[in-house]
């Protein structure tokens, strides 16, 4: 037996010594990802839409756990964090060095967890995305995941920029967890996400939701969709779509009616109305975009010279047949007889423009719509964007789908595709694709990239244009035909909604405009889903538009009176404890519990900016949520207590009588998780 017992020991320490050294030392390993900061998105102002903000999390280190303990940590875990025993047990049984069991670790839980003596947790302070507008924009911006991924929207769209790469710690620890400092470790450092900035004006973001939000009140709309645009760029400077949803709590409802609704529905059924939330309709929505595609036929009959604008007439006797057994008439069968085509766009009649795309043909007509992009994509700079549709050859356009399409029926086109298009006829002809990067940079804001309009060969001439600016500024209609003494443009559109196959009386009301009619410089288009009175665009989405435009050239106005020499730049406030900031009279708000002397680690927004009157500054604490021990030197047991108890930094005294001594010394930058013990003494209170 002594001899077998040689032998076994020689082959382990000498044959095989090695590579059991070698499995023991990767036991002992331990590899930490260190997680890039994601990069923030702004407005076109550097206005904050979308920022990473610092939070607690708990990890799991298995390995420092002895199965002997799962069930009293597994008990200790679920019932400090209010988690699940059996998803404690499965992350106890999980063959990772690390797992995060929690994020948004509060105050209270960290000093539970500390008291518990639990060294397999560790308490990590990570980054979680904030959007600090709440739903608003939401379904532009889109939402990250739990990992950190952009999900929907800009998020999505720009996730490789703005999510950087991630780096990592490579360490050996000993049996009861702690750092071996003897053995090499290796570490790779983050790579910060570059943040950029939208073509968003957040400004008018603001007034146009305002606006959606009167209407939605008034005509119980299904939905309601709006889009600004600069014409002439490209640049969406607005862009809403209601009901949405809130970004910082995406998997929960936003809309009141939706909450009443939401237990009694089934999962299937909650997943199904959080995809309708989360989508942009504006980009992903296809509709018949009814009337206003008259402006789009309009155009493509004076561009190909299909009719003389001044001599040729067509005639409305308020129906024509369009095809055997199938006739269509003008709203209420209204007869408008002898029009130009001015007339015709100004009457929006039916019968008229059927007669205008006949003179037009379906290859001349086919040809324009594809080089508008019809039957393909925008191009915007946003996900899951749909194609239009028109029929894919002559051979499948019958008479009837024809002759419905000059008035925008028998074709469909998302809210902004049919904008990019109307946008077309009075920017000089150029079809510009729409987009809302402005421009990319990184930490420091040093600039990195702007986006760069491409216009191509105009597809309409300027005699078109200038026509096209003469005719809907005709047509725009009464109560908003002209704005701060400058001529408004505009076409309303009111489509019926099919369903199987057969039109409804529901309705879907729009309206397009842009301002100034003579020298665009601004677009709008309003789309309302299913208003509850069954209503024309004129009447329902115009007020929409007009307010809309209204308040934000008039802010616009104002703000160019005064002028940039009048506000002040924004202070640094970063490294100075709240208290220092607040007492230079800003206002401000403080991000999650942040005491008096935490230290501030960014403000929203950042230094150097324009400081407008009635705008609050955010204040976040660095990545330790580190703070500045205060001096309490001669304070009572009490004073203590009422200083410490009203935030979340752990603390404890000894003794009786006023403050002689405290650990860390008055003036020390700690981390948010450190602990000050006081000394209290009574016969040195006096000295």
């Amino acid at each position: 037996m002594t001899v077998i017992f040689l032998l076994r020991l020689f082959s382990l320490q000498v044959i095989g010594g090695d590579d059991y050294r070698a499995q023991a030392y990767a036991q002992r390993r331990t590899k930490k990802i260190a997680q890039a900061e994601r990069g923030a998105i702004y407005d076109r102002n550097q206005e904050p839409l979308a920022i990473s903000v610092n939070i607690t999390s708990a990890y799991l280190s298995p390995k420092q756990v002895d199965p002997a303990d799962y069930q009293e940590v597994s008990d200790t875990l679920s019932y400090i964090l209010g988690l699940e025993p059996a998803k404690v047990m499965d992350s106890l049984h999980s063959k990772k060095d690390y797992i995060r069991i929690k994020d948004k670790v509060s105050d209270g839980e960290i000093q539970a967890l500390t008291a518990s003596g639990i060294r397999a947790v560790s308490l990590e302070h990570e980054s979680q995305r904030f959007y600090p507008n709440d739903s608003l924009l939401s379904q532009t911006l889109g939402y990250t995941n739990d990992e950190g991924l952009g999900i929907y929207g800009a998020e999505k769209e720009f996730d490789q920029v703005l999510r950087g790469s991630a780096g990592q710690d490579v360490f050996t620890k000993d049996l009861r967890g702690r750092v071996v400092p003897t053995e090499e470790g290796k570490s790779f450092d983050p790579s910060n996400g570059q943040s950029i900035c939208l073509t968003i004006d957040l400004e008018a973001q603001k007034i146009l939701r305002e606006e959606m939000a009167k209407c939605v009140q008034k005509y119980d709309p299904k939905s309601i969709t709006g889009i600004i645009s600069n014409p002439n760029t490209g640049e969406i400077l607005a862009m809403e779509s209601l009901p949405n949803f809130n970004p910082n709590q995406p998997r929960q409802p936003e809309e009141t009616e939706d909450r009443v609704r939401w237990d009694s529905m089934t999962e299937e059924d909650k997943l199904n109305l959080l995809y309708e939330r989360w989508k942009n309709p504006a980009v992903s929505e296809l509709y018949e975009p009814g009337s206003v595609f008259k402006s789009i036929t309009t155009a493509l009959a004076l561009d190909s010279q299909a009719l003389s604008k001044d001599t040729d007439h067509v005639l409305c006797q308020g129906s024509i047949q369009i095809a055997p057994q199938t006739r269509i008439s003008c709203d209420r069968g209204r007869a408008h007889g002898e029009e130009l085509l001015k007339d015709a766009l100004v009457n929006s009649c039916n019968c008229g423009f059927v007669q205008i795309v006949w003179k037009i043909g379906p290859q001349r007509f086919t040809s324009y719509l594809r080089a508008l992009h019809m039957g393909g994509k925008s191009g915007i700079d946003l996900p899951a964007e749909a194609s239009s549709v028109i029929p894919k050859t002559l051979s499948s356009m019958d008479q009837a789908r024809f002759a419905t399409m000059s008035y925008g029926h028998g074709l469909s086109v998302t809210p902004l595709q049919i904008l990019t298009m109307a946008n077309t006829t009075i920017n000089g002809g150029y079809y510009i694709q729409p987009h809302i990067f402005y421009q990319s940079m990184n930490s420091d804001k040093t600039l990195l990239s702007s986006y760069q309009v491409e216009k191509g060969d105009p597809i309409f001439s300027q005699d078109t244009v200038k026509t096209m600016r003469d005719y809907l500024q005709a047509s725009a209609s009464k109560p908003f035909k002209e704005l701060q003494g400058k001529p408004v443009g505009g076409k309303s559109g009111t489509t019926l909604i099919a369903k199987d196959g057969v039109y409804t009386r529901d309705t879907i009301a729009s309206y397009f405009a842009f301002y100034p009619a003579d020298d665009p410089k601004l677009s709008i288009l309003i789309v309302v889903n299913t208003p509850n009175n069954q209503g024309y665009g004129s009447l329902i989405a115009v007020p929409v538009a007009s307010q809309t435009l209204t308040r934000y050239v008039e802010r616009g106005e104002k703000e160019g009176e005064k002028g940039p020499s009048d506000g002040k730049a924004l202070p640094d406030f970063v490294g100075k404890t709240v208290k220092e900031a607040e007492k230079t009279g800003y206002p401000f708000t403080r991000y999650g519990s942040m005491s008096d002397f935490s230290v501030i680690g960014s403000q929203m927004p950042k230094a150097g900016g324009l400081y407008r009157e009635g705008q609050t500054i955010t204040l976040y604490p660095d990545d330790r949520a580190s703070y500045l021990v205060p001096d309490m030197t001669g304070a009572s047991k009490k004073e203590v207590e009422d200083t410490f108890q009203a935030t979340s930094i752990p603390f404890d005294t000894r003794g009786e009588g006023k403050v002689v001594d405290q650990d860390p010394k008055p003036g020390t930058k700690v981390p948010g998780t450190t602990r000050i013990r006081f000394i209290l003494d009574k016969e040195k209170e006096g000295n």
